[in-house]
């Protein structure tokens, strides 16, 4: 087993303005932009842009919040 290598894991960052739900799990070295919802029970494996509606298990990204209606 000591022969296997030591592998560090990626350190996830939370930027400003960022809600995340309740029970979301992150995959190491995510970085989340500014101004995202992450919604509840979402497995978070990859990165999205600033102002994100992410959600799914997978993640996806849902809509943006700077899109006018």
């Amino acid at each position: 087993m000591n022969r296997q290598g030591f592998v560090t894991k990626g350190r996830t960052i939370i930027e400003d303005d960022v809600w995340i739900g309740r029970d979301v799990t992150f995959t190491p070295g995510r970085h989340v932009a500014k101004g995202s919802v992450i919604g509840a029970c979402c497995l978070l494996c990859k990165d999205f842009p600033e102002y994100s509606i992410i959600g799914g298990n997978p993640s996806k990204l849902i809509r943006s919040r700077l899109e006018k209606k």
